[in-house]
Parts: C-alpha cells; structure tokens; sequence
C-alpha cells in the first residue's frame, strides 16, 4: 500500500517555520552590524594612533603638500613678535618658517582668503646683510620673486632653501615680516613696536 510524501511546501510555508526564520534573519542582521561597529571602531583606533595628541581638535587648517607632507595652521589676531610666538606656543605651535617654495605657495594659497592681505610675522633670523639705505630694495626684484632673496636662518639653524627677502638689518630688535602687498615680498621690522598677524603653523601631526 502505496504512502503519500509529506507536502514539503506546506511544511516550509508554516507560521512556525516563517517564524523561526524570521529570528535567524534578524540575529543574522544584528551580529552583521555588530561585525561592523567593531570593524569601523578598530580603523578609527588605527588612524588615531601615532597622532600628536595636540594635533587632535586643535581648530587648526590641515594642507597637504605635493610631496604629501602634512602640515596644520592656525590664523591668530594681530600681536607683537614675541606674543604672536607664545600664541604659538600655546597651541603647540610655532610661527611658520618657510621651507621651500612648494610649502609657501601651497600655504600661501590657502590662507590669502583669511588673512585680507594683512602682513604677518615669521619665525627666523636674518643671516645675510646688504648697505642700503633704509626703505630701499636691497635685492633684485626678479630674483626676489622666483624666491631668490636674502638668506634666511630658521631656528632649526638650517639655512632657507627659499626666500622673498629683499631688506634685512641685522638687529635683535627686528623680525621678520611677510608684507601686506601683492607681491607678498618679505622685510624686516621691530619685534617690540610693530604689531602683525599670527600665523601659527605644526608639523609633527
């Protein structure tokens, strides 16, 4: 005597089996973004690692340069020399000195907005001197432009690879300064009498 076969569908299709179903469904769904939290929390960790705790939410402005060199600046009110590098100093900071001429244009670029022209001071010593006359040009203005100036000593002691100064005096009463024309060309001023925007810059980030 020949037994009927078990109807399979209907088997499948019962509340029970669409039930217990829909549970593997839903734990399925929340290990997956459990799985993902997890994924996305160890990739922030990784990415955080090895970061300058000061470079985190600093309000600073990131730049990349061509060479992928990072660097952050900060755009401060107007001070006097030595205040605008104890702004700096605050922020873990120092005043921008000027490396080469990728990092200037770069930078340069992407602050002209925020700073409206106003000059601002740099970090540096003067390590080459000219005779002229006071408010004269010392250097030719060609070689000025293509950042062929006066040389410059960071306080690192390395000697600028490029320049845009055309007037210096050796004094320690003077500082440098990035001036407010198109031009944008670099001279010298009293560190104690003049006031100049801050232009707070790191590079260990």
């Amino acid at each position: 005597m020949s037994q009927s076969l078990p109807n399979i569908h209907a088997v499948a299709m019962s509340p029970e089996n669409i039930f217990f179903l829909s549970c593997i469904a839903f734990l399925s769904l929340c290990l997956l973004g459990l799985e993902i939290q997890i994924i996305l929390k160890c990739k922030i960790t990784t990415t955080t690692i090895g970061i300058n705790a000061s470079c985190l939410n600093d309000g600073f402005k990131t730049i990349i340069l061509p060479d992928e060199t990072i660097i952050k600046y900060y755009i401060a009110e107007i001070n006097t020399y030595n205040i605008s590098q104890d702004i700096c100093y605050n922020h873990t900071a120092t005043l921008w000195q000027v490396l080469n001429q990728a990092e200037w244009s770069a930078l340069m670029n992407e602050m002209e907005l925020e700073l409206k022209s106003k000059s601002f001071w740099i970090e540096g010593k003067m390590s080459e001197t000219n005779t002229c006359e006071s408010g004269s040009i010392c250097r030719n203005v060609t070689e000025v432009k293509e950042g062929r100036g006066l040389l410059v000593q960071w306080n690192d002691r390395q000697h600028s690879t490029y320049s845009r100064l055309y007037r210096s005096q050796t004094s320690e009463k003077k500082c440098l300064i990035v001036e407010d024309n198109a031009d944008r060309f670099w001279t010298v001023g009293y560190c104690e009498l003049e006031q100049h925007t801050t232009v707070c810059v790191k590079r260990n980030c």
